[in-house]
């Protein structure tokens, strides 16, 4: 986001940090009514002296708690339409007026999902990237390649489940012989190795797009709708195997 609609001064300040590993950065888009559909965003940010004032709520956002820095959709104008009237800002989290609470949830125990909470956070205007009231451009922009790494992440994930019901087939002995030797478990290993073959050439095709330069909309929600799906479908039936 920031090498396309940066400022120098952005890209001189952040990019190199995180680069280096200095600096981790977190993406706050979701709100309690806007999800998929992110131009339902009502968090605002009013402009006020030299900067912004943000007032509003994000939910489900990855790794805010340890984040240095956060890339922030808001609405800076409400009388345009949803459309036009979003901006995008670099926000920090440990701003006055930022309340952070994670998540609990069944999984991602190395990274939490958070909830923020923003209470007259301000914000120079020196943290808006690209044009006021032009953060759509910016955010569709970003998801591709934000979606193509949750993209990774299913597949890496369903892979160890199919690895690690492969392995307890292997051990697991009933009837005096390993439960994997059994037809019906071999067929169930057998399609879920497809499944995940499947999702991770969808992902390849849609990496190879995006460093290409070709416009891939479809293809990286192809590889994101098969991934996320496959991956509940795999857990569940890893769970019948062991």
């Amino acid at each position: 986001t920031l090498l396309h609609h940066g400022s120098e001064e952005q890209k001189n300040r952040y990019i190199p940090k995180v680069v280096n590993g200095e600096m981790m950065w977190s993406i706050a888009l979701t709100e309690p009514n806007a999800g998929s559909d992110v131009a339902s965003l009502v968090t605002s940010a009013v402009p006020e002296g030299d900067g912004f004032v943000i007032n509003g709520q994000k939910v489900f956002i990855t790794g805010a708690d340890v984040a240095n820095i956060m890339t922030m959709a808001v609405r800076t104008d409400k009388d345009l339409p949803r459309h036009k009237g979003i901006s995008m800002l670099l926000v920090d989290p440990k701003s006055p007026g930022i309340d952070i609470r994670v998540i609990k949830t069944l999984g991602r125990k190395i990274i939490h999902a958070t909830e923020l909470f923003l209470e007259d956070v301000r914000v120079p205007e020196g943290n808006l990237i690209g044009e006021l009231n032009g953060g759509w451009e910016v955010l569709m922009s970003g998801l591709e390649l934000e979606r193509l790494f949750a993209c990774a992440g299913y597949v890496g994930n369903a892979q160890t489940v199919v690895d690690d019901a492969l392995d307890h087939a292997k051990q697991r002995v009933q009837f005096g012989r390993p439960i994997g030797t059994f037809q019906a478990i071999g067929h169930m290993l057998a399609d879920m190795q497809t499944e995940v073959d499947a999702a991770r050439l969808l992902t390849y095709r849609a990496a190879w797009m995006v460093e290409q330069g070709i416009p891939c909309i479809r293809e990286v929600s192809m590889a994101k709708l098969f991934g996320s799906e496959s991956l509940a479908r795999l857990t569940n039936q890893g769970m019948q195997i062991m």
